[in-house]
């Protein structure tokens, strides 16, 4: 790198290879190729140059002597030299990030940030490309040997990189297969041009001046012929020529078909050699670039620049490959002969040069590299132990999941199926794909292997990865994993921010997902400090997200929207193109904001909810507040089918995901929209179904729920018993959780409990300890301001909320009360806007009543008690507004409640039987 820009990038990981970055040097008796540099001029009026052809016909050459003549104050020169390595996109763009940067035209700061994996791969080039909008100077980037790179990788990078490449961006790929390469709308255009083979070829004029007067006319007319104007091969006939006079043997010897080439290389130029400079050769053939100490190490020998300096004679073949002069490369042509030769002759040699390469490669961070030669090398134990060697889990702390997914692409399923540590790695890339139920099953495998002997590294990473599972699937961690994940955290504070950031992060999440938020808050607020130390701003942005979730639950609204806005806020300005971090952040604001009774968020937010929070990485929380919130305003805004519909989208990828416990709290989400919207006997039936009971969510129950789930299950089954007019099972089935929430601070839930008591108590006829009841939630809903569930609830609550009014003493209390009554008419002024609509008994009821029966004939009708057709009657009577039995039934007809109603299939997601659900169970 240049040594002015050089210490801006000091921080970068060791494995980014600046000679990537650097046009390869060029020798003496280079032929200049004014044509073809023309050519390559006109690309600087095109977006793309593509320069196609098989090996050895002069591509990276023309390049970099091309672009040596552009006026370095007029363009800013980037190349970057791709490689097998580079089939990943976050590699790959940290390369292009770096080649860009070295050549001028991007800030470190973006380096670093490519580097840190803080966004997705189409999100970075946009990044890169409003980079280089912003510059007032052409920029000229050339990709060479783009072959290395696959189809996914070409569509994920190349492609968008080319789609949306600004005017003053100019591309040129060298490559020997382009098939992959897809430039058809930029053709149409006028956007891309193209040198093939053809336009390559040596031109008479041009062999001449390579080779000189060392032929006759006649001669040089058979060199030609005998070429075919391939590149290499007249490169070679004039280092031949060098060594041997022979004129007319040389040119007999000489075919361009590749198999008679190896042949020509092999008898012509690697025999001809010194038995110590071909068995240098051969030795160093097993890497793409050649430094000189690393060569000195593989052969442990000391004289590596004294064989580079004896090859100059081969200057077509070796090639310094960076102005330091410390490194070369061999032609592709050579370089594959010689590896062939050296497996052939030298099979054991061959493997332990693989071995200490990639030791070497290990030692300097080349993770992907490292596993490469393991495996080249055959010897696959080795690249595990290099994995694990370079740090397994704290490999992905330290620097993402990229470089990781891509080696253990490399080892294959039956190792790392044999390697506890291995399969706990591929759990966090399960995880990270979207993957959660097999990064269970793989922590799972990791465990049998392991068993009881597991060394204290093995057992922290099994207790790290079974809590970083259980986040995601949204289930309580097991007190093991919690137990030993806190005793490693207390181990690492004075001396590895990094993890110690990561595992108070995981802390946090954890107590906030099982309810326990003072502790949560405290590992929180341990997580900023070592993220500030780190001067991790990505890190510490999302901590603002989870505090605010720990406040929101807490009842702190105002320091939950300070944390959420601040975050998001941070997000903006630094992070504009992660479209996941701000996906966390919006979801939780728009939570709350609901829960507040406001409507000041962004409708069009609102609507992508259910779409981004498939295409976006996100836990389990995120996903319950996202499909809540969003079904809850949905049912308001345009009914319970519309509601139901963003529910079964959600279930369906639920159940690709296989996310049970997901699935369970979308459950009790539709049963509790379907109570509130009247249709008690449709939510009965998913109940039925699915064999839902509040036995599986008690403290010891195998299949730990994390506290939104445990409070979703208790309040649906809770509103649908009431609505059923069993109000002291009501009672019974949030009365555990009453206590739970008082005890653990949850203000949003304890309202919750509290109403749906003290409506149960309501009409029980229990008018104090109702009352009393509706105190405790109004004084807490005051107190945080959390009024969505008394807008929510139904026109049985006026009455409620009258009487404690006429009692109530203060009047800050009285003002709230007389606050909620006014914002309920507001909301709801024809009795919620239809949205309770009477349920089915409720109509059954009435269709008796229309015929004239008496409770007592009613309730023998239907098979119920006279006191539950009396606690519908009075509910009918309240969502009709009416007062007797006569205007119930007036109204009943006037507005066609009495028709036949049809019922419509439930989501096609839930679950018929035991096994569907393993969350919610039958009682035995």
């Amino acid at each position: 790198m240049n040594d002015a820009r050089g210490h801006e990038t000091d921080a970068l990981p060791p494995w980014l290879s600046r000679a990537k970055v650097r046009p390869p040097q060029q020798r003496l008796h280079i032929v200049r190729r004014p044509a073809l540099e023309a050519r390559l001029n006109e690309g600087m009026e095109r977006q793309a140059t593509l320069l196609s052809a098989p090996a050895g016909y002069g591509k990276s050459t023309l390049l970099a002597t091309w672009l040596e003549t552009l006026e370095r104050d007029s363009c800013k020169r980037c190349w970057l030299t791709l490689d097998a390595d580079d089939n990943s996109d976050w590699q790959l763009e940290a390369y292009l990030a770096l080649a860009l940067f070295e050549g001028g035209a991007l800030p470190a700061s973006l380096v670093q940030h490519a580097v840190g994996q803080t966004e997705s791969p189409r999100q970075l080039i946009n990044r890169i490309i409003n980079a280089i909008e912003e510059l007032s100077l052409d920029t000229v980037l050339v990709l060479d040997e783009l072959e290395h790179l696959a189809p996914p990788v070409l569509s994920a990078v190349i492609h968008p990189l080319l789609a949306t490449a600004p005017g003053n961006l100019h591309i040129f790929m060298a490559t020997r297969d382009a098939s992959a390469l897809d430039l058809s709308r930029l053709q149409v255009a006028g956007g891309a041009g193209t040198l093939d083979a053809r336009a390559l070829q040596f031109t008479p004029e041009e062999t001449r001046g390579l080779i000189g007067d060392a032929l006759t006319d006649a001669e040089l007319s058979e060199a030609v012929n005998r070429t075919a104007g391939w590149v290499v091969a007249v490169q070679l006939l004039r280092s031949a020529l060098e060594h041997d006079r022979d004129t007319v043997r040389q040119l007999q010897a000489l075919a361009t078909e590749r198999h008679a080439m190896g042949d020509f290389l092999s008898r012509q130029v690697v025999e001809a050699l010194p038995d110590h400079l071909r068995v240098f050769l051969e030795d160093v053939s097993i890497m793409n670039q050649v430094g000189f100490a690393e060569a000195d190490h593989l052969r442990d020998t000391d004289d590596a620049r004294q064989c580079f300096n004896e090859l100059r004679a081969l200057h077509a073949l070796v090639r310094p490959l960076d102005g330091a002069d410390d490194a070369f490369v061999l032609h592709p042509l050579l370089r594959e002969h010689l590896r062939q030769r050296l497996r052939a002759t030298r099979a054991s040699n061959h493997q332990a040069l693989q071995a200490r390469a990639a030791r070497w490669r290990a030692d300097r961070g080349d993770l992907i590299g490292a596993v490469r030669h393991a495996l080249e090398g055959d010897n696959p134990l080795l690249a595990a132990e290099l994995i694990l060697d370079l740090g397994g889990i704290s490999l992905w702390l330290r620097e993402g999941i990229t470089r990781i997914r891509s080696a253990m692409q490399l080892l294959g399923k039956p190792l790392i199926n044999s390697n506890a540590r291995l399969l706990l790695l591929q759990c966090i890339i399960d995880i990270k794909e979207g993957r959660v139920f097999e990064a269970g099953m793989n922590c799972r495998r990791a465990e049998a292997l392991a068993g009881t002997g597991a060394d204290e590294l093995l057992q922290e990473e099994l207790a790290l990865v079974d809590a970083y599972h259980a986040i995601y699937a949204g289930k309580r961690v097991r007190d093991s994993s919690y137990r030993h994940v806190l005793e490693s955290t207390s181990r690492l504070r004075s001396f590895d921010y990094d993890r110690y950031a990561f595992h108070c992060t995981s802390l946090c999440v954890m107590n906030t997902q099982s309810g326990n938020f003072p502790s949560a808050r405290r590992f929180a607020e341990e997580a900023i400090r070592a993220f500030r130390e780190m001067g991790s701003l990505y890190g510490e942005t999302y901590i603002y997200f989870h505090t605010g979730d720990i406040s929101f639950a807490a009842g702190d609204s105002a320091a939950a929207e300070a944390n959420y806005r601040h975050g998001l806020d941070l997000a903006k300005r630094h992070f504009r193109e992660d479209k996941g971090l701000r996906l966390v952040g919006h979801t939780m604001l728009i939570e709350l904001l609901d829960e507040l009774g406001r409507e000041d968020y962004s409708e069009a937010v609102l609507r992508a909810l259910p779409r981004e929070l498939e295409a976006r990485e996100a836990w389990f929380e995120i996903y319950a507040a996202g499909y809540c919130t969003a079904s809850n305003i949905e049912l308001r805004t345009s009914g319970i089918a519309a509601a139901l519909r963003i529910l079964d989208r959600a279930e369906r990828y639920a159940e690709r995901q296989q996310l049970t416990h997901l699935r369970n709290l979308l459950l009790c989400q539709r049963i509790e929209l379907l109570v509130l919207a009247g249709q008690a006997r449709r939510a009965r039936m998913l109940v039925q179904r699915a064999r839902f009971t509040l036995s599986s969510y008690a403290p010891d129950a195998e299949h730990g729920a994390a506290w939104r789930e445990t409070a979703a299950a208790a309040l649906a089954l809770g509103k649908l018993l009431l609505a059923e007019g069993q109000a002291e099972a009501a009672i019974e089935a949030v009365s555990g959780q009453v206590v739970e929430a008082r005890r653990l601070g949850h203000t949003r839930s304890l309202i919750r409990y509290t109403l749906l008591e003290s409506l149960a108590r309501w009409s029980l006829g229990q008018k104090a300890a109702a009352m009393e009841r509706l105190g405790e939630a109004t004084g807490a809903a005051r107190q945080s301001g959390f009024i969505r569930a008394m807008l929510d609830a139904g026109p049985e609550l006026d009455e409620l909320l009258e009487a404690t009014a006429a009692v109530s003493t203060g009047n800050e209390q009285a003002e709230f009360l007389d606050k909620l009554s006014r914002l309920r008419r507001q909301e709801a002024p024809d009795g919620l806007a239809g949205l309770c609509e009477l349920s089915s008994r409720e109509k059954a009821i009435l269709q008796e009543v229309a015929s004239g029966g008496s409770n007592k004939q009613v309730a023998r009708a239907l098979s119920i008690s006279e006191n539950t057709v009396r606690f519908h009657l009075k509910n009918i009577f309240l969502k009709l507004r009416v007062h007797n039995r006569a205007e119930a039934v007036s109204q009943a007809y006037s507005r066609k409640l009495l028709e036949p109603e049809l019922e419509a299939g439930e989501g096609s997601c839930v679950a018929t039987d035991r096994s569907q659900h393993p969350g919610i169970n039958a009682d035995p």
